[in-house]
């Protein structure tokens, strides 16, 4: 296998897996759609159960940004207040490390046979719940055998010794190392991506120890460029108030992890044998110690966001409940369009009279 048949094999792998995770999410919205609201309404002023309802969330739709576009819904229906959203945005980064555990296990073997089933129940049945069934396992399929492809096309590049030192050499620049992940990870917009990709690397003995930890640190933060990117186009000040603080959160939490990466390399390989195993686990401690961090402060960072990006006054009749990205979850975009009907009937009530 050539260099290009190479690039073609890790540019397919990784297509499949990132379409791969998008039909999981989209299964998983569908089926949990209807549980959301019941979810949302055990949130209590207590930040602890806006990260385990993040966290659970997250875990559900294997989508940290749908997670994002309901908290922004709930702030700007009133449902939940911002310091209580940072909550739940705290815990979706323990539920997308969860996301990673999961494509961590070794299960190729298997993939195949989930595209078959879920390609029955997705193409051969009726009913939504089963072909939502049948969505969720075709994508869990096409994750794993998207990395069995990956794999399969970095194999050879061990036979070209100056690209392999250059990949392994990072583990010398960790600045370089986590600016690489930051980038590659908001191109691909998705943080999973990254990971999968750096697992199947790591498998071919491509990634130097002590590289792990900055390349997890710039994956972490680049799952929020998104997330920022896209509240610069919207009108909404909770988008950015939200996608400001997350970003700000795993910032701060990427300077101060990174300078200690040779002791904590030295805990996460103690941690597992398995170097797939030993990137997930990275992650999720970073997540559980950002999580964990800042849960006192998310009163106090909440109000230096409402400083920082103040309220602009609304113009009569403005549509405030239409937001573009609760398309994401079409029953709390049918709630608030709901929301937004009634007000405009009251608008016009005052107006005839």
């Amino acid at each position: 296998m050539n260099a290009v048949q190479a690039l073609i094999g890790l540019v397919g792998g990784l297509g499949m897996f990132l379409y791969g995770m998008k039909m999981c999410s989209d299964g998983l919205q569908k089926i949990a759609a209807g549980k959301l609201k019941q979810l949302v309404k055990v949130l209590t002023k207590s930040p602890l159960r806006g990260i385990f309802v993040g966290t659970l969330i997250t875990v559900g739709l294997q989508s940290s940004s749908a997670t994002c576009a309901i908290v922004v819904s709930l702030i700007s229906a009133k449902v939940m207040t911002l310091a209580q959203a940072l909550g739940v945005l705290l815990g979706s980064a323990i539920g997308s490390s969860l996301t990673t555990q999961l494509i961590a296990f070794k299960i190729t073997d298997f993939a195949l046979v989930l595209i078959f089933s879920g390609a029955c129940l997705f193409l051969f049945t009726k009913r939504s719940r089963r072909r939502s069934l049948g969505q969720i396992l075709l994508g869990f399929g096409l994750i794993f055998y998207g990395m069995f492809v990956m794999s399969s096309a970095m194999a050879p590049i061990k036979d070209y010794p100056l690209v392999a030192a250059m990949i392994i050499s990072l583990e010398n620049y960790p600045f370089l190392a986590f600016l690489v992940a930051l980038i590659v990870t908001a191109i691909l917009q998705s943080s999973a991506g990254f990971l999968a990709l750096l697992m199947t690397l790591a498998g071919q003995g491509l990634v130097g120890s002590y590289a792990m930890i900055p390349f997890v640190l710039g994956a972490h933060l680049g799952g929020t460029i998104t997330g920022v990117l896209s509240s610069l186009g919207t009108p909404g000040r909770e988008s950015k108030r939200a996608a400001w603080a997350n970003f700000g959160f795993k910032l701060i939490n990427g300077l101060l992890f990174l300078p200690l990466y040779r002791p904590l390399t030295t805990f996460v390989l103690w941690s597992s044998p398995d170097l797939s195993r030993q990137i997930a686990n990275a992650h999720t401690i970073f997540s559980l110690a950002m999580a964990l961090g800042f849960l006192p402060f998310t009163s106090s960072v909440a109000k230096l966001m409402q400083q920082l990006i103040p309220e602009k006054a609304g113009g009569l009749g403005e549509a405030k409940y239409l937001k573009e990205n609760l398309l994401e979850v079409p029953e709390l975009a049918v709630d608030q369009a709901h929301r937004q009907t009634v007000e405009m009937g009251i608008i016009v009530s005052d107006m005839m009279k």
